[in-house]
């Protein structure tokens, strides 16, 4: 009795964990899926300056809790068709960008107020990461399952096939 408890717990976490993965995974694949419209998009090529970083902490009350959350942005100075730009970007939890620093940016040409700054995007590459792993998760759960439900139908037919035929042991008796 206590052993189908533990399957069915088991099997009630296992699902929870794996929507919880598939969660995950669907709005990673959106994240990449909106940077790599973000790049299409972008093509012409230039040098930008981080002017300034700007850090923001987001003070909050949850749950009678005080939650701090920082986030930063940066903002860049560019030059396209003899204009210049002073644009702030994305904010992040940490960005790996000095002030001052001269990074590469593509611009998008229609609309050159729209950009892309691939050493501040570097953080995609930790969600590719998060949904591989997740991903990986959720495919060992799934065949654990299956690997405890066969398990249980062995038990379940090695428990019917004692009663119809007897336990080894009876038999063993019985022959002597």
């Amino acid at each position: 009795m206590k052993k189908d408890k533990n399957i069915k717990s088991y099997r009630n976490s296992s699902i929870a964990f794996a929507l919880f993965a598939c969660v995950i995974m669907v709005i990673v694949c959106f994240e990449i899926y909106g940077i790599k419209q973000l790049k299409d998009r972008c093509t012409y090529k230039t040098k930008a300056v981080a002017e300034e970083v700007i850090s923001r902490k987001n003070i909050d009350y949850v749950n009678g809790e005080l939650t701090v959350q920082t986030t930063c942005t940066v903002v860049y100075s560019y030059k396209y068709d003899r204009n210049e730009y002073l644009e702030e970007g994305s904010a992040f939890s940490k960005i790996s960008i000095k002030k001052g620093e001269i990074v590469d940016f593509y611009i998008d040409p229609n609309k050159p107020t729209v950009f892309y700054c691939p050493a501040a995007h570097l953080i995609y590459t930790w969600y590719i990461f998060v949904g591989a792993v997740c991903l990986l998760m959720f495919i060992s759960i799934w065949y654990m399952r299956r690997y405890i439900r066969d398990m249980k139908y062995i038990s379940n037919k090695q428990k019917t096939d004692e009663v119809i035929f007897g336990s080894a042991d009876n038999n063993a008796n019985k022959k002597r």
